[in-house]
C-alpha cells in the first residue's frame, strides 16, 4: 500500500511495459503448476483408500484452497481439505487423513526446492551455501520423519495419510509430479523476472522462487508475494 501511494505512477508504468508474452507465459505456467499440484494431492489421497477421489473434486478443492491462500497462505491446506470434504464427503478420506496426505506432497516438493537451491549456489559462488544446505537438509529430514512415522504406525489412524510413501507406483508418480511442479515453478518465475526486465539467470530465478516459498509460510496475508519479490 505504501509503495502504491508513493510510487503509484512508476509502478503503473512498469506493469504497462511488461510484454504480453511474459504475462501469458506466467499465467499458463501457474495454471500448469496448479494442475500438477492438484494431481499430486489426489495421488496421495487415493493411496489411503478404499475409494478413489474423483479428479474433478480434487482439482476444484485444490483451486478453492489456493484462492483462499491468496488472502492468507497458511489457510491453503485446511481450506483445501475442507473444500474436498464438502465436495466429496462420501468418497474422500477423513479430514485429518486429508491434511496428513498434504504433508507428503509438501515435503517432496520442498526437497526438490532444496535441490534447486543447491544447484543455484554451485553455479553462483556469491550466494550463501549454508542457506541452500539448510533448506535441503530440513526438507529431507522432514520427509524421512514422515517415512519413519508411517513405518512405526503401520498406516493406522492419521498415518494412513502417508500410505503414498509406501506404494511404489504412486510414490513414483508423486515424485514425477513434484519434479514437474518445480520445473514449471521455475518457468513461472522466469517469465515474471524477464517480463519486468530484471535479472533472470538460473540463480536469480531459483532465489526468487525460494523467497516466495519462504514468505508463503509466514502469516502476512496478501503481502507475502510482493514482500518476497522485494526481498
Amino acid at each position: 500500500g505504501a509503495l502504491i501511494a508513493i510510487e503509484g505512477p512508476e509502478l503503473a508504468d512498469a506493469i504497462a511495459d511488461v510484454p504480453a508474452w511474459a504475462l501469458i507465459g506466467a499465467v499458463l505456467a501457474q495454471l500448469s503448476w496448479l494442475a500438477c499440484r492438484g494431481e499430486a494431492w489426489r495421488v496421495a489421497l487415493n493411496a489411503i483408500g478404499p475409494r478413489e477421489v474423483r479428479c474433478t473434486s480434487a482439482h476444484v478443492a485444490n483451486g478453492l484452497g489456493f484462492g483462499v491462500g491468496a488472502v492468507q497462505s497458511l489457510a491453503t491446506v485446511p481450506a483445501r481439505a475442507l473444500a474436498l470434504r464438502r465436495l466429496a464427503s462420501e468418497g474422500s478420506p477423513t479430514l485429518e487423513q486429508t491434511l496428513v496426505a498434504d504433508a507428503s506432497v509438501l515435503t517432496v516438493e520442498g526437497t526438490f526446492m532444496g535441490l534447486i537451491l543447491l544447484v543455484a549456489v554451485a553455479m553462483t559462488p556469491e550466494l550463501p551455501r549454508w542457506g541452500a544446505v539448510a533448506a535441503f537438509a530440513a526438507a529431507a529430514l522432514a520427509l524421512l520423519a514422515l517415512v519413519f512415522v508411517r513405518e512405526r504406525l503401520r498406516g493406522r489412524g492419521l498415518a494412513a495419510g502417508l500410505r503414498v510413501l509406501a506404494d511404489p507406483g504412486r510414490r513414483l508418480k508423486l515424485v514425477a509430479l513434484a519434479g514437474t511442479m518445480s520445473g514449471v515453478a521455475l518457468m513461472r518465475s522466469w517469465f515474471v523476472l524477464a517480463g519486468f526486465d530484471l535479472p533472470h539467470g538460473f540463480a536469480s530465478v531459483a532465489t526468487f522462487l525460494a523467497a516466495l516459498g519462504i514468505a508463503a509460510s509466514l502469516p502476512i496475508g496478501l503481502a507475502s508475494a510482493p514482500a518476497a519479490a522485494l526481498a
